[in-house]
């Protein structure tokens, strides 16, 4: 029984693959085989991850044009300066500019330098994106300035009707000091009544 399963499992391994194969002598009109030719040899793929976006200015942070052509990705990073006269300044630079690494990097842009290098590497489309921003944050602007209107107005509503309490209450504070001073008053006279 061993025999006949290990020569039933031989006879599928070893038999050959079916083929088709053209004649020795090429008939008139027939198509000559395929010829099967290697595969080039692929060429590992550069991933280059997409552009985050600097959440204040809205920008896309681009790899570092320096870096990029050493091959050492890096993002760059942005800032804002708290010190000196660029106070408030934001600033573009590459995350290896700094005075401890080997080989720093000296990529270091302000918003309007790192705005041109965009525009001239292709990273803004025809419609110039340093035009859309503003218009953007304006259209925010107008927004909140808006709704500080609302909660302003909300908050007299409120101070109004705090103002009307504050008339009521005094009146309420008389109406009942005189009840009270009237029933301490009969209570009094009561007890000299009763003695």
């Amino acid at each position: 029984m061993s025999e006949g399963s290990s020569s039933a499992a031989r006879s599928r391994v070893s038999a050959p693959a079916r083929v088709w194969r053209s004649s020795p002598v090429p008939r008139q009109g027939a198509v000559p085989p395929l010829e099967v030719v290697p595969a080039p040899r692929a060429t590992p793929l550069e991933v280059v991850p997409g552009p985050a976006v600097d959440e204040v200015t809205g920008l896309p942070l681009v790899l570092c044009p320096k870096c990029k052509i050493l091959g050492q990705y890096s993002r760059l990073v942005a800032f804002t300066c708290r010190w000196t006269r660029n106070r408030g300044k934001r600033y573009f630079k590459c995350p290896r500019n700094e005075d401890w690494v080997p080989n720093r990097c000296d990529i270091i842009m302000v918003k309007e330098q790192y705005e041109q290098h965009l525009a001239s590497s292709g990273y803004f489309p025809s419609i110039s994106y340093v035009d859309v921003v503003p218009d953007l944050l304006m259209e925010e602007v107008e927004e909140v300035k808006l709704r500080l209107h609302e909660v302003k107005e909300g908050l007299a509503m409120l101070k109004l009707g705090m103002d009307e309490m504050k008339n009521k209450q005094p009146r309420c504070n008389v109406s009942c000091s005189v009840v009270v001073f009237v029933a301490v008053l009969s209570l009094f006279i009561g007890w000299i009544l009763c003695k």
